[in-house]
């Protein structure tokens, strides 16, 4: 191989990632059982709005200032049908008591919370929203999504998936903090 012809040196992944922006998206997912027939309807994988709140006290003080920030805890119903924006603190037209989550780590990046609402919760309003909290109450909402209002009835249960997607370049940074049990405890 001539001098002209030499292959530059390739770049470590950390070095790749290096200057590129960090990105989090948040998506949701919601399904519909009918208890009766046994039809299971699922929504597709929709973006929600990470607050500013979200991004502050959830993400960057848990991940950088003595893991002191907060952690996604309860999932609240809403009957929100606006576009929630990031200064948002709480959905609005929230019903409901707010249910803990089941939180996990998926090995590509991803930090997700799931909810159940039985036959008999969740009937009063039409559902269009959904928040998640730190807190069973009261608190500020980490990240809301809405969608097309749907009333459901006390012969389905809903179940929620709610994920935050991190980009590549906090990966080590997540995995880390999740097996110190720091993040969406």
């Amino acid at each position: 191989m001539s001098a002209t012809q030499q292959r530059r040196p390739r770049k470590k992944a950390t070095e790749a990632t290096l200057g590129r922006p960090v990105q989090v998206s948040g998506f949701y997912r919601l399904m519909l059982h009918d208890v009766r027939n046994g039809q299971k309807v699922y929504t597709p994988w929709r973006k929600n709005v990470i607050t500013a709140d979200g991004f502050q006290s959830y993400i960057v003080q848990s991940i950088g200032s003595g893991l002191t920030g907060k952690t996604v805890s309860h999932m609240q119903l809403a009957s929100q049908t606006a576009a929630p924006v990031s200064s948002q603190t709480s959905a609005s037209g929230e019903f409901e008591a707010r249910k803990a989550v089941s939180n996990s780590f998926v090995a590509n990046g991803t930090l997700r919370a799931t909810a159940s609402w039985n036959t008999n919760e969740a009937t009063q309003s039409a559902v269009g929203a959904v928040a998640l909290y730190n807190t069973s109450s009261a608190g500020t909402a980490g990240s809301i999504a809405t969608f097309t209002a749907s009333t459901k009835t006390t012969d389905q249960t809903l179940n929620v998936t709610y994920e935050w997607r991190f980009s590549a370049i906090l990966l080590p940074l997540l995995y880390a903090l999740h097996s110190l049990g720091n993040l969406f405890v």
